[in-house]
């Protein structure tokens, strides 16, 4: 993931358990309470505070080695030259560019 905001916290264990809570929070949205954070490391500088109250920055993201990189690289410019001749809910699946499914509803 990138983009979660940085707690103000003032001890490193206190901004952990922040980052954890928005994450499992993100989770438990997005239908996911069985994922479990094992591990948790920010990377580079602390960054202002952006989109306070939203998620509208955050993204997430495989963890992909160089080759997997390029490969999607290609598969995304092929799906934003689908989109833009008309085709919509395309994404990204198992290497190849799907359409999307609607999810079935918790009723």
């Amino acid at each position: 993931m990138h983009g979660v905001p940085q707690s103000d916290a003032i001890s490193n264990d206190h901004r952990d358990e922040d980052d954890i809570g928005v994450i499992t929070a993100m989770m438990n949205e997005l239908e996911s309470d069985e994922v479990k954070v094992t591990k948790l490391i920010r990377l580079g500088k602390k960054a202002a505070r952006t989109n306070e109250g939203g998620w509208g920055a955050i993204f997430i993201h495989q963890d992909l080695t160089p080759k997997q990189r390029e490969t999607r690289k290609l598969l995304l410019q092929e799906m934003k030259e689908r989109t833009t001749r008309g085709e919509k809910d395309l994404m990204i699946f198992n290497g190849k560019i799907i359409k999307k499914t609607p999810r079935a509803e918790n009723n």
